[in-house]
C-alpha cells in the first residue's frame, strides 16, 4: 500500500509505502459437492512503513516515518473449482495497520491509522494434498 503525504501549505511531498508479513486463517465453507467453495480470512502480523519517493515540493523538509507496527487483516471469498485440484476465485480483504509514527519538521507529526481494501480475482492450482487418504 502506498500513501500520498501531504505538509502544510506544501501538497504533496512524498509517499508513505506500507509492506505488511500477516498470516492468515481461512475458513471453508464447502457446499454443491464441494464445487463452491465460500470462504472467511482472518490474520494478524506485522507491517513495515517508510517514507520514500520525495515531491520537489517536499525540499527542505527533514521527514522520520519508518517503523514496524502491527496489522490486521480480515476478508472473505469464494472459490469454484474446475476439478480437484483447480479453481477459480474472487475475494475481498481488509487490511488495517495503526500507530504510524510520521514526524515532518516544521510541519504535522504524529501517529497515523492505515487501512486499504483489496478485490482480487485469481486462479488457484493445489499442487500437494495432506491428510487424505486414498
Amino acid at each position: 500500500m502506498t500513501a500520498r503525504r501531504r505538509a502544510n501549505g506544501r501538497g504533496t511531498v512524498g509517499e508513505y509505502s506500507i509492506y505488511s508479513a500477516v498470516p492468515m486463517v481461512r475458513l471453508r465453507f464447502p457446499s454443491g459437492n464441494g464445487r463452491w467453495v465460500p470462504y472467511l480470512l482472518v490474520g494478524a502480523g506485522i507491517s513495515y512503513g517508510e517514507f520514500n519517493d520525495a515531491k520537489p515540493n517536499g525540499a527542505g523538509l527533514v521527514i522520520g516515518a519508518k517503523g514496524t507496527y502491527p496489522a490486521l487483516v480480515v476478508g472473505g471469498g469464494v472459490e469454484y473449482f474446475l476439478a480437484r485440484n483447480l479453481s477459480f476465485n474472487f475475494e475481498g480483504r481488509w487490511r488495517y495497520a495503526w500507530d504510524h509514527a510520521i514526524t515532518i519538521a516544521g510541519g504535522p507529526s504524529g501517529r497515523r491509522d492505515m487501512s486499504e481494501v483489496q478485490f482480487t480475482v485469481g486462479f488457484r492450482a493445489y499442487l500437494f494434498e495432506f491428510g487424505k487418504k486414498h
